[in-house]
């Protein structure tokens, strides 16, 4: 054996089989729409709405989707099935409709108003009918 053996007694080593696998998955840069989506190989995933306009990365591993802002998730989603899915967060969109109603005006009263006086006057149907002949 090489080296010092007080040395060797005092290693306290890992074993291999104890250690994680490292999976390497690399980020796609997106910016978050003011619909709170990203988009993602042809698929929509929702974000908090305060991120709306934000700058971020997505990762796409084992079937499972992360969207985050630098070193934060910000969302996990399961991965869509197919192309043109919409995956959705119902807090994500529970927050984007706070927030959507807190921003609507009402419709301001109208300051115009049709009104109909006079009466229609009523013929009866046999004034026509004498016409006609």
């Amino acid at each position: 054996m090489h080296g010092n053996p007080d040395l060797v007694a005092k290693e306290t080593l890992t074993a291999v089989t104890s250690v994680q696998t490292y999976r390497y998955a690399q980020s796609v840069p997106r910016k978050v729409s003011w619909e709170s989506m990203v988009h993602f190989e042809g698929s929509r995933y929702s974000v908090p709405p305060e991120h709306a306009g934000k700058k971020v990365s997505v990762t796409a591993q084992g079937g499972h989707i992360s969207v985050a802002l630098g070193d934060t998730v910000v969302a996990e989603h399961r991965q869509a099935a197919r192309s043109g899915q919409c995956i959705v967060n119902k807090e994500h969109m529970a927050e984007l409709w706070k927030i959507t109603n807190e921003h609507v005006v009402a419709p301001k009263a109208r300051s115009w108003e049709v009104r109909f006086h006079d009466a229609v006057d009523v013929v009866p149907l046999s004034r026509f009918e004498e016409l006609a002949s």
